[in-house]
């Protein structure tokens, strides 16, 4: 599985390029609360790359039980990339998919 580059966003982690991704609109099961968001990240080297795909283990925020304002924001993505390699992630290689998990904590501007 590769990241199409239309709709996906370039950033630039320790003088690596990597293109990262999140779907546009909500998957049923994302919309109505049943799964978190998820992110797919890929190195921008040429040939068959691992695809990270993580698991940001938060409701997106365009659901429809509980909207919210949490943003992904480039630092965060630099975070996951970061994380990720520590656990084993090895971008070149021509490995299956990458799972990974990164619990973000959900924006409550409300709260007391």
């Amino acid at each position: 599985m590769a990241i199409a580059r239309k709709g996906s966003r370039q950033i630039t982690f320790n003088n690596q390029s990597y293109r990262w991704y999140i779907r546009r609109k909500p998957t049923y099961c994302q919309a109505v609360f049943q799964s978190p968001m998820l992110m797919a990240i890929e190195s921008e080297t040429e040939g068959e790359n691992c695809v990270l795909l993580v698991n940001i283990n938060i409701s997106r925020p365009d659901n429809a039980i509980s909207p919210h304002q949490t943003a992904v924001t480039p630092n965060l993505v630099c975070q996951v990339i970061e994380g990720a390699l520590a656990a084993g992630w090895k971008p070149e290689d021509k490995a299956p998919n990458f799972q990974f998990n990164y619990g973000l904590i959900r924006d409550c501007p409300y709260a007391d």
